[in-house]
């Protein structure tokens, strides 16, 4: 389970219904929209929001994707965006490989007003991921 919060957000493993639980922490801050996604070669991913730094100029986020192990999170990759930015979706693609994420991004309308009423893009990435045995 992903745990959205305005700290940095939490990446909790454990057995239904009541645990054992354990949480990690993604290191993102103001962790927005979460998403985890089971590829076809059983590997997990994890797609949130992370404002790396709070300036009164904007909102400087971005999206990023990281690979989850037993162990937490691993390998972030920023996926083209900024600006105010969240909502990711995944789904599997066409071809054995490839993911798709789905996600908003305002990184092509500069926000020097800080949030609100700037207009934002929804945008599709083709992820191609391998699953490699640990």
């Amino acid at each position: 389970s992903a745990i959205r919060n305005s700290n940095p957000g939490v990446i909790v493993f454990g057995s239904e219904p009541l645990g054992p639980w354990r949480a990690f922490s993604t290191g993102a801050n103001n962790f927005g929209g979460p998403a985890l996604h089971m590829t076809k070669g059983g590997g997990i991913l994890l797609a949130a929001r992370d404002v790396r730094e709070q300036r009164g100029d904007g909102f400087p986020a971005v999206s990023k994707v990281w690979t989850v192990t037993e162990n937490g999170v691993q390998h972030p990759w920023i996926i083209p965006s900024g600006g105010d930015c969240a909502y990711q979706s995944f789904a599997d693609g066409t071809k054995g490989d490839e993911v798709l994420l789905c996600y908003y991004s305002s990184h092509e309308y500069p926000q020097t007003k800080g949030t609100g009423m700037n207009p934002a893009n929804i945008y599709l990435a083709h992820l191609k991921v391998r699953h490699r045995e640990p």
